[in-house]
């Protein structure tokens, strides 16, 4: 956006914050906000203009539907005429896109994927999908391939995807947050074919079930203290025994994530050993912390009480009660 246009922009129209890492900009007035979604949600063909224009994969992804989404304001091309207009300008836009520290490939299938229907798109998809050779994933790229392999089991396409099994071995490989390997698993679990898939590997023996298998251990060796200290209670308990049960329990839980892909449990949440006693002591020094802020806040009202008491009841220099009126 050129500099004069937001210096028009910003105060009138819209808000900018700027941080270390980011600048964000929002609405002024969040009316503003709901005046333009009406506008053009009442103007599909004005919108695809404005699309026509178009920098980001996001624009595409996260601003428009072609069915509705509730409570999500999104511009909707629900009709198979404003949809084939929005697939052509799409079409001409997909090359010259840009997304945030992610792949393009992956935006492309994941877009259409979400705005058309499988009947519109099914040749080019298998070709795009076949097509892919990754060696990365960003964390979106991650919520890409995820949301792509979902959709492949779903929709019975599995049979006609010749790269899946890479597909499957690049999602598991270098979680940098716990929390992706838990929906990898889920996606496992959640769709029957992947899940036979892996079993199937497991039980010939194969080097890609073992692939699968030292690709999650690797990611718990990195991950394990993050997710076994990420959880309710730990940072509460002053108790060696409600200490140890938090931390078994969480235990039991990491090895159902790796039973869910149809793994052994990791070496790194079987062999864990946490610190209780460090954690008992921190724990106990944050106790007694919040005390001593609980009694200066509690001396502090029981003071400001006194004082203002004191404003309304003392007797002034002529010996007279202040009076307030009522």
């Amino acid at each position: 956006m050129k500099t004069y246009t937001l210096k028009e922009l910003v105060g009138a129209f819209i808000i900018r914050t700027i941080d270390k890492n980011d600048t964000r900009y929002s609405f002024f007035n969040p009316s503003i906000d709901d005046f333009i979604f009406t506008y053009f949600q009442n103007s599909n063909e004005e919108y695809l203009q404005l699309l026509k224009s178009s920098v980001f994969f996001e624009q595409f992804k996260y601003r428009i539907a072609t069915t509705v989404v509730k409570g999500e304001k999104r511009i909707c091309f629900s009709n198979k005429n404003s949809r084939k207009k929005l697939y052509d300008t799409f079409n001409d836009k997909k090359d010259y896109l840009k997304g945030f520290h992610s792949n393009a490939s992956l935006n492309i299938i994941s877009i259409l994927i979400r705005l058309f229907s499988k009947s519109e798109i099914e040749v080019e998809l298998l070709k795009r999908i076949n097509d892919l050779d990754i060696s990365y994933l960003s964390w979106e790229d991650r919520d890409n391939l995820s949301e792509i392999l979902k959709y492949i089991a779903q929709n019975n396409l599995v049979k006609r995807i010749n790269n899946l099994p890479q597909l499957i071995k690049i999602l598991s490989k270098d979680f940098i947050s716990h929390y992706q390997i838990k929906s990898f698993s889920n996606l496992i679990k959640e769709n029957s074919f992947y899940t036979d898939f892996i079993n199937n590997s497991k039980t010939s023996d194969s080097n890609y079930y073992y692939e699968i298998q030292k690709n999650i251990n690797d990611s718990w060796e990195k991950l394990s203290n993050d997710y076994m200290t990420d959880v309710y209670g730990i940072d509460k308990t002053i108790e060696k025994d409600e200490l140890d049960g938090i931390i078994n329990k969480r235990k039991e839980e990491a090895k159902q994530i790796n039973r869910d892909i149809g793994l052994e449990a990791s070496e790194a949440i079987t062999d864990y050993e946490f610190d209780s006693s460090s954690q008992i002591e921190f724990n106990k020094e944050k106790s007694k912390e919040n005390d001593i802020k609980i009694q200066g806040y509690q001396e502090n009202t029981r003071d400001e009480v006194l004082d203002i008491n004191r404003l309304f009841n003392s007797n002034s220099k002529g010996g007279n009660s202040l009076m307030i009126p009522f």
